[in-house]
């Protein structure tokens, strides 16, 4: 249990059984937004008292304030106890004095991250997860820099301790053990880097591995499944970093906070449900197309930007950038892995056509980069809020979800094409200013396109042409307006793609097994 734990150990003697009951501590891990008040661990409810009751009508509306599950006050809090009917709830932050809350050793330097000592296999490995995520907060947040420690996070790990009695350990325990669940056991293991290998709960076995951390499942008769975290090598805890966001909640079962939120649909793009994900949200795309982006083609076409289930995050997908932070990762939603092969920002830059300054600014000063690069950030961050208000008021109409549909079809028709000229690039003619000319050439043009029923009145297209063209008014005709709308919502869609692939990253061997169906699953899991 390691030193500190240990302490907490007591033995209280059983005068009916003539023999000792041992006591002890152990922590039980949740994941929750920093203000919140309530935990998985309650105290039992004292009995009212004819007093109480007179003195607690006199003061209802404190104990409503106070009984809210989420309080802004309790965000910079490392012990919140505003509740009193529930555990102390301790907050894992890096500091000094949370490490002491968490019983947790704290050192000043990296020497306890120097070498890894693999024979020390005795002790309980949740003191192990206790120190990985105390490190990794002090070591992240050192190199973020931000202006606020860790007060614009909206996701933290939290723990409450729990009482248990040896008696009622399962006869093949011999260590004492740490609760989680499993929902929680993946949002923690995604959050210090760890990618799933294997997530077989028909066959209770779970395997994560990366960034220097390995955690393996067994099933133990009368207990469940027990888990092991190690320690195989020396963790990197700085750009690499999970953006610290709620909403990592969501992506590390597949489920995207897109623009569809507003119309109350959900984008779902991991393997198991995004098939009828594509059949509910694109109706307009076609079954051979679904076939493409599902991979169920013998030989599809491969992309050597990346593949088209990013195409289709970036354009729908909201920012969860954290303004003023430069944590760019996130958890893998899809099945396919991330291997961009062009430069976001790049592309961004002969989007908007122009040579400007900050290319030029490369070459300054390296302590000037950060500064720069959490500028850019958030400006990048800035922009595409402002194209998502205005894509919101669009998302309901029937034009919203043709273009998107297809602009994907258009795409996945021009792949080959568009590799071979990707694969002509040079340097004076690079791959992201090829790929912006073919989008606005090729796929701009198959985007927009309305279809001619769409045409207003009866009229044919020629004669809606000839009409406009004929006329002094400087009004537009319908179908005008509606092609003006559409190419709209492309260039918005375009800007947001680039916009947001440069906000925010992947783990390239990261890669979505489908798990969709334990989003806040409360399934208890025990660490060991």
């Amino acid at each position: 249990m390691g030193e500190l734990w240990a302490r907490k150990t007591r033995r209280k003697f059983k005068w009916r059984e003539w023999r000792y009951q041992v006591f002890f501590e152990v922590p039980v891990l949740y994941t929750a937004p920093p203000g919140i008040t309530v935990g998985p661990l309650t105290k039992v409810k004292p009995r009212a008292k004819l007093i109480d009751i007179s003195w607690r009508k006199s003061d209802t509306e404190s104990a409503k304030e106070s009984s809210k599950t989420y309080q802004d006050k309790a965000i910079p809090m490392e012990v919140i106890e505003i509740q009193k009917h529930f555990h102390p709830i301790y907050k894992i932050t890096g500091t000094e004095s949370s490490c002491k809350h968490t019983l947790t050793k704290f050192s000043n330097d990296e020497e306890k991250w120097a070498n890894v000592h693999t024979a020390e296999d005795e002790g309980c490995s949740w003191v192990l997860l206790l120190d990985a995520l105390q490190g990794q907060e002090k070591a992240s947040r050192a190199w973020d820099n931000a202006l606020q420690q860790g007060l614009s996070h909206t996701i933290c790990c939290l723990i409450q301790r729990k009482r248990r009695c040896w008696d009622f350990m399962p006869p093949n325990t011999t260590k004492p053990f740490a609760t989680t669940t499993i929902c929680h056991l993946i949002e923690i293991m995604s959050m210090l880097g760890l990618v799933w290998k294997e997530f077989d709960m028909k066959k209770t076995s779970l395997s994560a591995e990366g960034n220097g951390y390995m955690v393996k499942s067994e099933y133990v008769p009368g207990l469940g499944i027990l888990t092991r975290f190690s320690r195989l090598s020396k963790a990197e805890h700085k750009e690499n970093r999970v953006v610290p966001c709620e909403e990592i909640k969501r992506l590390c079962f597949g489920e995207v906070p897109s623009l569809f939120d507003t119309v109350r649909e959900s984008l779902q793009v991991s393997p198991g449900r995004l098939e009828y994900c594509l059949k509910r949200l694109l109706p307009k795309l076609g079954h051979e197309h679904r076939k493409l982006i599902l991979g169920k083609t013998e030989e599809p076409s491969r992309s050597l930007m990346f593949p088209i289930t990013f195409e289709l995050i970036a354009m729908t997908a909201k920012s969860v950038h954290i303004p003023g932070s430069k944590f760019r990762r996130l958890p893998n939603p899809c099945k396919d892995n991330w291997n961009p092969g062009l430069d976001a920002a790049a592309s961004d830059k002969h989007y908007y056509a122009q040579e400007e300054d900050r290319q030029a600014n490369k070459d300054r000063a390296a302590q000037q980069h950060n500064t720069r690069l959490l500028v850019l950030l958030d400006s990048l961050h800035l922009a595409v809020e402002m194209v998502d208000e205005r894509l919101k008021d669009l998302v309901a109409k029937p034009q919203f979800g043709e273009v998107l549909a297809l602009h994907l079809a258009a795409v996945l028709d021009q792949q080959n094409t568009l590799n071979l000229e990707l694969a002509n690039a040079t340097g004076d003619n690079p791959k992201e200013k090829i790929l912006i000319n073919f989008y606005l050439n090729n796929i701009f043009p198959a985007a927009v396109k309305e279809p001619v029923e769409a045409v207003s009145g009866t009229q044919t297209p020629d004669s809606t042409t000839s009409q406009s063209a004929g006329s002094d008014e400087a009004t537009l005709s319908p179908a005008t307006t509606a092609t003006e709308e559409r190419s709209a919502i492309w260039l918005g869609l375009m800007f947001k793609m680039w916009s947001w692939l440069f906000l925010h990253d992947f783990n390239p061997e990261d890669k979505m097994i489908e798990r969709s169906e334990f989003k806040n699953n409360r399934l208890p899991i025990y660490i060991g």
